[in-house]
């Protein structure tokens, strides 16, 4: 439960970031919207294929 609402909070931390780093200058750091909303679960940078895959991955790591 603590890792679901840090999660959150960061998410919302790194949304606002991003949209301040987009209205000033010189901060490169426009990229921080993607990491917020992928912590919040929207799943922009991830596809569903390559999560897919990665779970398979890690569970025949798991295995060894």
């Amino acid at each position: 439960m603590i890792f679901f609402v840090l999660k959150r909070i960061l998410g919302v931390l790194f949304l606002l970031l991003g949209i301040a780093a987009l209205v000033t200058p010189l901060t490169p750091g426009a990229f921080l919207i993607f990491v917020g909303l992928e912590l919040l679960g929207l799943g922009f940078l991830i596809p569903s294929g390559l999560r897919k895959f990665w779970v398979r991955i890690k569970s025949r790591i798991t295995r060894l």
